[in-house]
């Protein structure tokens, strides 16, 4: 695990090095690649939209979040947190600054309030 996550920080820096060179293409290869390692970190699903609806990739930023959310109806009966559901208005106010989002815990999915019916 902890190579993992060794590998994961560089992705990360690497995607900052290349997007502030830039050099958009390499940032969001590295970018995805890190997020690929943590398909149930929504901080790092959160990163990678962010960066994607920067580089003007709003429909890549969109497919990420979707993919988000299946994962988190499927896997756990939830949905996204408040903070990852702003991509449906991504692109309206990008500020062209990188966001540094705060520390989470791993999973931040929101319980839906309704119980699923049987049958």
């Amino acid at each position: 695990m902890r190579l993992r996550q060794r590998a994961t920080t560089a992705a990360w820096s690497l995607s900052d090095q290349s997007a502030a060179a830039g050099r958009g293409a390499q940032a969001a290869e590295w970018a995805r690649w890190a997020a690929a390692r943590a398909p149930d970190d929504e901080r790092a699903q959160r990163r990678l939209m962010t960066l994607l609806d920067r580089q003007g990739d709003r429909t890549g930023a969109l497919r990420v979040y979707e993919q988000l959310a299946q994962r988190a109806q499927a896997e756990f009966e939830a949905e996204p947190s408040a903070e990852s559901r702003a991509p449906r208005k991504l692109g309206a106010k990008s500020s062209g600054r990188a966001r540094v989002f705060p520390r989470r815990p791993r999973f931040s999915w929101r319980r839906r309030s309704h119980a699923r019916s049987a049958g």
